[in-house]
């Protein structure tokens, strides 16, 4: 049996590989694109609380999403793809992993802005109508009203724990479990038993969390749900709380590292 000569990725024929420098010419332009992309994140703070306020507003946050979400997405396949087709490249594997990190940024960013939309809608839908701007959004606006019951989504986010531990990115693999544990206790009110989505047994027999305090975080983020009921849709806005936040992501730290 005769040996086969494996090319490397950087001597193989042009015409074989994916056409990545028509997205971005070099790592140091991706570089520059991740840094302008990560700068314009604080900018979303100025719309909390103020997207129902005029159609102007409305329709400028629209835009911005449409950009962002462009742009992180772009970035995000860009390292995914690079770091897929050559598993020795340690600079594709670093900007995945910058990439990932850009991408929950960017979440937790806009994670208060469908909550605030659909408080009015009969005003999301009536300004679809009237203004051009906001036309062109009519179907999202409606399907976030008609989709406005929490929908429970616990099992996929242990799933994604599950996966980013694998990755080694022990950070967001706790957050999804955090993000689980508000799903299952908001369920069950205050509960998070140990046999519905997993969330139980990977926090206290992988991440040494005490049954104590996985009990306190579920009535913590259950007490949330209940005295900001309209609040409560998505596991995602009960942690944004501050009080939440402060006691559930925070004290996430106290969890063992994943091996």
């Amino acid at each position: 049996m005769t040996a086969v000569d494996v090319l490397k990725r950087k001597d193989a024929p042009p015409g074989s590989t994916w056409s990545g420098d028509q997205i971005f010419a070099s790592w140091k332009e991706w570089e520059h694109e991740f840094l302008a992309v990560q700068q314009k994140f604080p900018i979303l703070e100025k719309f909390v609380g103020k997207l129902l306020s005029s159609p102007e507003i409305l329709a400028e946050w629209m835009e911005i999403l449409n950009e962002l979400s462009l742009r992180t997405g772009r970035l995000s396949m860009f390292a995914r793809f690079a770091a897929t087709v050559d598993a020795t490249d340690v600079e594709a594997k670093s900007a995945l992993g910058q990439a990932i990190g850009l991408q929950a940024q960017y979440a937790a960013a806009i994670s208060f802005s469908v909550p605030e939309m659909i408080q009015d809608p009969a005003k999301l839908k009536e300004w679809s109508q009237q203004f051009p701007e906001l036309a062109l959004y009519g179907h999202f606006f409606e399907s976030q009203i008609l989709t406005r019951k929490r929908i429970r989504k616990g099992t996929p986010l242990v799933w994604m724990s599950d996966c980013y531990a694998a990755m080694r990115f022990p950070v967001l693999s706790k957050r999804c479990l955090m993000l689980s544990l508000c799903e299952n206790a908001i369920h069950e009110e205050g509960h998070v038993p140990p046999h519905t989505t997993g969330t139980y047994w990977r926090l206290v027999y992988r991440h040494g969390l005490p049954d104590s305090e996985v009990r306190r975080y579920g009535a913590i983020a259950y007490a949330f749900a209940v005295s900001k009921s309209e609040d409560a849709f998505y596991p995602e806005w009960v942690v944004r709380s501050k009080k939440v936040a402060r006691e559930l992501l925070l004290s996430a730290d106290r969890f063992r590292e994943l091996r």
